[in-house]
C-alpha cells in the first residue's frame, strides 16, 4: 500500500487527509507495457488501408508482410540437432551478438527488423502461447565448406529452422533522432532509461516504467536503438557515449541493437560502445520477393481489396515485374512495397525510381482515396472543396521535405534530425502555398489521417510532423531543390557536405533525366557545370573530390549515351571519365566512397589501361565494336622468391618458407573485369567446344552451355550476381576454374601466343614483389625474405585493399587502392577483392613447391580435384589476404568472391 494526501479547499478552509491506495501491480503494468508496444510498433501506416463501411479492420500490418531479412556478411556457423550449418538471417546474429550494430541501405530494412524483433518479443512475454515461435527462427543450410562434399541437390537444402534462444526479453525501442534532441549526460549510465522514462510518461505509462526497469536490470531486456545516422554529425559521438555508459551501470547486462545507414557508420565514433559485431543487411532475393508478393495479395485478400478470381493474375504481374526488368529496384524492401502500392492502384509498373515515388505520392495523395469515394473527380472530395491543384499541393508536400531535410546533421548542430518538422513550421509552409489558415489546417488533417503522407507524433516541445519513411523525404526534397533558380550552385554545395545529402542529389537528377520532359537532360548537364570543381581537384581536396563523385553518380543517370548527344554533354563525360579515373588511382576519400565512385564511373565508361577492351582486331572477328581485353601485362623477372609462411595455416600448408627460382613471366595487373571477360562471351566462347575439353569430360559443359555444381541450369555467361558484382570494371566473379580456363584459350587464340592462368607460386611472387635484404622475422634464409602483404609488413589492410574491415561489402572497381600494389611489379588487387584462380592442383603438402608446365594436358586434365584460390575477398579477414594464404576448391564452383588473373609466359 501507499499513502496519498488528498487536499480538498472549502472557500479558505483548506482539510487534507491521507488514504491508502493500492500500488501498481508489476505484473499487471508489464502486461499494458508489452500490449502498447505490440500496438505501437506493429502498425504500417504507410500501407494502412481504410476499411470498407461498415467493417472493422486493422487493415495491414507489420506480421501479415515482414519476410526474414539477411546479411551480407560471412555467414555464422550454427549447429542444429547435431548438424554443421550456417546462417544468414539478421536474427540469428540479434540472438547471437549482445551488442550489435545493424547497417543498411535506404529503405533496405533496418527499422522494420527492430519494430519486427519488438512486436513478437513482447508477444513472448505476453501470449506465451502465441505464435511467436514460429516469426522468431530463421533457416539454417549446410555450412560453405561442406557444400563440396554434397550433391547439388543436398548442397542449398534447408537443415531446418533455429529459434530465438531467449523469447522473454523485455523491448525498449529508442528512436535515436529524439534521444538526441533531448538534454542528456553522455556518461550518465542511466541516459537512455531517463530519456525512455520520460517518453512512457508522455504515452501515460508512467506506472509501468518500474516493472521494466527491474526487467532490464535483471538483463531480462534488449534495447532497440533505431537510426544512428539520424542523429546531428556533432551529436553521434555522444551517443555512442551515452550507449557506452550503460556498461558500468545497473543495466550493464541488458543487450542491445543499433541500426545505421552503411555510409553513416564510424567505427571510431562506435568504438566507445564496443558493439560485438557489426553487420550489413543484403538485398532481397528473388525468393524474398516472391514471398512478399504472396503476402501482399493474400493481405488484400484478406481485408477485401481484391476479388479472388483476379488473385492470380494480379500476383503473377505483380511478380513478373518484381523478379524481372523491376528486379534491382525491388530487392530494397522499401521500394518493393512502393512497387505493391502502386500496382494496386494502377495498370502498370514504372521501372525507374523517381517514377515509382511519384506514383506512390499520388496514389497516396489522391488516387487511393478517390477510389474509396468511387469519385471520378481530379482530387479526392476533401481536397476538392478547398478549390486546390494537384501541382500545388505537391510543391507544398516538398517545401515540408526541404525544410525537414534542411536540418542537415551535418552542421553538427543542435537542430531537429531529419524527418522530423514542427507543426508550426509544416502549417506555416502550408499557409504560404494555400493562402489561408483553415485550408492548412485540414490539408495537413487530410495528408496525416487519409494520405499517410505524413505522420504526427509528440515531440519533446511540440507536435511533430515525420514521413513514413526518409525516401519519401528525399524523394520530395530533391523535387524542391529542382524548383530553385540557383539550383546548381546549391547543388554544388550540398555536394560537399557528406552523404546526408547524396540521395537527394540522385534524385534530383533521377527526377530531370525521367519526369522532367524534354528540356530534363539539357537542364541536368547545365546545372552539373556548377557542381563540379572548375578543375581537377587537387590531391587530399576532400570537399572538391566529393563533387566530382556526386557530378559523376548524377551523370550516371543520364547515361553515356545520352550524353553524348550534345558537345556539352561528350565534353562532361570526358571530364568526369577523367577526374573519376584519378580518384581511384590516386586513392582519394574513404575506401567506401572510393568503391561508390568506381561504380559510377563503371556506369559513365572506365577506360583506364588494363580495365576495359583494345579497338577491333583486324576485321571485327566477330567482336562487334569492342574487341580483346586490353591487358596491362607486368615484367617479373626471372629468380628467386621466398615462398610460403612458418607462421602461416598448416591446415592449408602455408608452411615452411622456401627458396623458389621461377623463369620470368608477364602478369596482368588487374583481375579479368567484366568487360574483358564479357568479349569471351560475345565471340562465342560457351559455344566453342575446344575450350572445354576437361568441363566436357566430367560433364559440366555440354552443346554450349556450362552447368557447374552449384548451377540450377546451363549458362553461356557468367553467373550474374547483380549489382556491384556485374558492373563492368569489376573484377568477373560467378566463374569456375573450367571457365577461367576456356577463357585463356580464347585469348590465346585472339593474341596469337600462350595465355593462361599464374601458378600459385608464379601468383605468390608476383603479390610479394621483388626479395629484400631486410633479415627480420626470416633470419633462417639469409639474405632473403617475403613480403607478409604486398605493400608490406603492416597490417593496415583496411586502406589497402577490399577486405572484410574496409567496409564495402562486395567486390569494387579494380585498381582503387594504390597503396596495395606490389612493389617493383606494380601488380594490383592482389591482396582482397576476389579469390583468383590458379592453376596449380591443390596439394596440402605441396611445399617446397616443385615448379612445373602446369599448362598441359595431362595436368589440366586431372578434373575433379581441388584447384589453388590465392588472394583473399572482400569479406576475408586479414589473416586471408596475407601473400602466403592459399585456398582451394573445386574446378566446377564459382561463387561472388571467385575470379582470376592472367600470365604471358616467355615466347
Amino acid at each position: 500500500m501507499r499513502a496519498e494526501n488528498l487536499r480538498t479547499e472549502y472557500g479558505n478552509i483548506i482539510l487534507t487527509q491521507q488514504t491508502l491506495t493500492a500500488p501498481p501491480d508489476p505484473i499487471e503494468q508489464l502486461r499494458l507495457y508489452r500490449a502498447w508496444v505490440i500496438s505501437q510498433y506493429r502498425k504500417l501506416p504507410l500501407i494502412k488501408l481504410d476499411p470498407q463501411p461498415g467493417r472493422s479492420s486493422d487493415g495491414i500490418t507489420l506480421g501479415d508482410l515482414y519476410i526474414g531479412l539477411n546479411v551480407k556478411d560471412t555467414p555464422l556457423a550454427v549447429t542444429l540437432e547435431g548438424q554443421p550449418g550456417q546462417a544468414n538471417a539478421a536474427l540469428a546474429y540479434a540472438d547471437r551478438w549482445s551488442r550489435l550494430v545493424v547497417k543498411g541501405d535506404p529503405g533496405s530494412g533496418k527499422s522494420t527488423l527492430l519494430k519486427f524483433l519488438a512486436v513478437y518479443l513482447a508477444q513472448a512475454g505476453l501470449q506465451p502461447d502465441g505464435d511467436w515461435p514460429e516469426r522468431l527462427r530463421w533457416p539454417v543450410y549446410p555450412r560453405a565448406n561442406q557444400r563440396e562434399f554434397l550433391g547439388r541437390d543436398q548442397a542449398e537444402k534447408l537443415l531446418g529452422y533455429a529459434a530465438w534462444r531467449n523469447p522473454a526479453l523485455t523491448p525498449v525501442f529508442i528512436t535515436l533522432r529524439d534521444f538526441a534532441a533531448a538534454t542528456f549526460n553522455p556518461k550518465d549510465p542511466l541516459a537512455l532509461w531517463r530519456f525512455f522514462e520520460s517518453y512512457l510518461a508522455q504515452q501515460a505509462l508512467a506506472e509501468a516504467a518500474p516493472a521494466v526497469f527491474d526487467k532490464l536490470r535483471r538483463g531480462e531486456g534488449i534495447f532497440l536503438f533505431d537510426g544512428v545516422d539520424e542523429v546531428p554529425l556533432g551529436q553521434r559521438p555522444q551517443v555512442w557515449r551515452a550507449l557506452a555508459a550503460l556498461r558500468d551501470g545497473p543495466l550493464a547486462d541488458c543487450r542491445w541493437i543499433a541500426t545505421c545507414r552503411v555510409l553513416s557508420y564510424n567505427e571510431s565514433e562506435a568504438a566507445p560502445a564496443a558493439p560485438a559485431q557489426v553487420v550489413e543487411l543484403a538485398r532481397l532475393s528473388k525468393d524474398q520477393i516472391e514471398t512478399f508478393v504472396e503476402l501482399w495479395y493474400a493481405a488484400l485478400q484478406r481485408e477485401g481489396e481484391i476479388e479472388p478470381a483476379l488473385l492470380p493474375g494480379r500476383a503473377a504481374r505483380l511478380r513478373r515485374a518484381a523478379t524481372g526488368k523491376l528486379r534491382p529496384l525491388a530487392e530494397n524492401p522499401m521500394l518493393l512495397t512502393i512497387m505493391a502500392l502502386v500496382d494496386r492502384s494502377q495498370a502498370t509498373l514504372p521501372e525507374e525510381r523517381v517514377r515509382l515515388y511519384l506514383a506512390c505520392v499520388e496514389t497516396l495523395l489522391f488516387r487511393w482515396q478517390r477510389h474509396k469515394e468511387n469519385v471520378e473527380d481530379e482530387l479526392p472530395l476533401e481536397l476538392t472543396a478547398l478549390g486546390l491543384k494537384p501541382d500545388t499541393l505537391k510543391a507544398l508536400l516538398a517545401e515540408i521535405a526541404w525544410q525537414a531535410h534542411q536540418k542537415d546533421r551535418s552542421t553538427g548542430s543542435r537542430a531537429e534530425a531529419a524527418a522530423d518538422i514542427p507543426a508550426g513550421l509544416a502549417l506555416a509552409l502550408a499557409e504560404k502555398h494555400l493562402g489561408s489558415h483553415e485550408k492548412a489546417h485540414l490539408f495537413l488533417n487530410y495528408t496525416e489521417q487519409r494520405a499517410h503522407l505524413l505522420i504526427g507524433r509528440g515531440g519533446q516541445t511540440e507536435w511533430q510532423y515525420t514521413f513514413p519513411h526518409r525516401t519519401f523525404q528525399e524523394y520530395l526534397a530533391a523535387r524542391h531543390l529542382l524548383s530553385q533558380a540557383d539550383l546548381g550552385e546549391q547543388a554544388g554545395r550540398l555536394a560537399e557536405r557528406g552523404d546526408y545529402w547524396r540521395t537527394v542529389l540522385l534524385l534530383a537528377a533521377e527526377e530531370l533525366v525521367h519526369n522532367g520532359g524534354p528540356a530534363g537532360p539539357n537542364t541536368l548537364l547545365r546545372e552539373l557545370r556548377d557542381i563540379l570543381p572548375s578543375a581537377q581537384p587537387a590531391p587530399g581536396d576532400v570537399p572538391g573530390w566529393q563533387r566530382v563523385w556526386r557530378a559523376g553518380e548524377m551523370l550516371a543517370a543520364l547515361g553515356p549515351e545520352r550524353a553524348s548527344a550534345s558537345e556539352r554533354g561528350q565534353a562532361l563525360l570526358k571530364r568526369l571519365q577523367t577526374d573519376l579515373a584519378a580518384l581511384l588511382t590516386n586513392g582519394e576519400l574513404t575506401p567506401p566512397e572510393r568503391a561508390e565512385a568506381g561504380q559510377a564511373l563503371a556506369l559513365l565508361g572506365d577506360f583506364r589501361p588494363g580495365v576495359n577492351l583494345n579497338p577491333p582486331l583486324p576485321g571485327g572477328e566477330g567482336l562487334g565494336e569492342r574487341a580483346w581485353p586490353d591487358i596491362l601485362w607486368r615484367s617479373v623477372p626471372a629468380g628467386e622468391f621466398i615462398m610460403g609462411d612458418d607462421e602461416g595455416d598448416e591446415q592449408y600448408g602455408e608452411k615452411p618458407a622456401h627458396r623458389v627460382n621461377l623463369p620470368a613471366f608477364q602478369i596482368s595487373q588487374f583481375p579479368i573485369t567484366n568487360i574483358q571477360f564479357s568479349a569471351f562471351v560475345k565471340d562465342g566462347g560457351y559455344q566453342n567446344e575446344a575450350y572445354w575439353p576437361e568441363a566436357k569430360k566430367e560433364g559440366y559443359w555440354q552443346t554450349g552451355q556450362f552447368r557447374g555444381r552449384f548451377d540450377n541450369e546451363g549458362r553461356d555467361r557468367p553467373y550474374d550476381f547483380g549489382s556491384p558484382y556485374n558492373l563492368p570494371n569489376h573484377p568477373v566473379v560467378g566463374v569456375s576454374w573450367y571457365e577461367a580456363v576456356a577463357f585463356c584459350r580464347w585469348l590465346s587464340d585472339k593474341l596469337g601466343r600462350l595465355v593462361r592462368l599464374p601458378t600459385e607460386a608464379e601468383w605468390e611472387k608476383a603479390a610479394r614483389g621483388p626479395v629484400s635484404e631486410d633479415l627480420s622475422g626470416f633470419e633462417n634464409l639469409t639474405g632473403l625474405v617475403g613480403r607478409k602483404y604486398p605493400w608490406g609488413n603492416e597490417e593496415e589492410t583496411a586502406a589497402r585493399c577490399n577486405m572484410r574491415d574496409t567496409g564495402i561489402n562486395a567486390t569494387s572497381a579494380v585498381g582503387m587502392f594504390p597503396d596495395g600494389a606490389s612493389p617493383g611489379y606494380g601488380v594490383m588487387d592482389m591482396s582482397g577483392n576476389v579469390w583468383e584462380w590458379c592453376s596449380t592442383i591443390w596439394n596440402e603438402e605441396a611445399y617446397p613447391f616443385k615448379v612445373q608446365d602446369e599448362w598441359t594436358e595431362a595436368y589440366l586434365d586431372r578434373t575433379n580435384v581441388h584447384r589453388v584460390l590465392r588472394g583473399g575477398a572482400f569479406f576475408y579477414g586479414a589473416y586471408s589476404v596475407r601473400c602466403a594464404a592459399r585456398y582451394r576448391n573445386f574446378p566446377d564452383d564459382g561463387n561472388d568472391n571467385y575470379g582470376f588473373r592472367v600470365v604471358l609466359p616467355p615466347k
